[in-house]
């Protein structure tokens, strides 16, 4: 449906779904639980939710200090990656990324001690 919205040089609302027009008291109603369900959204959100775990971040949010660490490899040759990609019968972006999968796959396990991913 979206696709035949934006084809079309006008916005033709024959295309979208009839509803039903909303009655004055379903609209009452609705605007009275706003208040309450925004409160719910919120306990819900601050009590219930889990901080996740990842290997890269240890769960400790105060020990972060905004200080940025870059690391650079050696240099490579480009037209060795480029053949590799064609041999394998892959684009270099499939290449890259497999390669960095695996780089950070060991890191976790010498690092972190990750046992759970593939």
């Amino acid at each position: 449906m979206a696709m035949n919205l934006q084809m079309d040089q006008t916005y033709d609302i024959s295309k979208l779904i009839k509803l039903p027009p909303i009655r004055w008291h379903t609209r009452l109603i609705l605007r009275l639980l706003t208040p309450f369900n925004i409160l719910k959204l919120t306990i819900r959100q601050s009590l219930f939710t889990k901080q996740d775990k990842n290997p890269l971040h240890d769960g400790s949010r105060a020990n972060l200090t905004g200080e940025k660490r870059v690391a650079m490899s050696g240099e490579f040759c480009f037209q060795a990656v480029k053949s590799a990609s064609k041999s394998l019968g892959v684009t270099i972006n499939d290449l890259v990324t497999a390669a960095l999968s695996v780089a950070l796959k060991k890191y976790f396990v010498e690092k972190k001690g990750d046992s759970k991913t593939n």
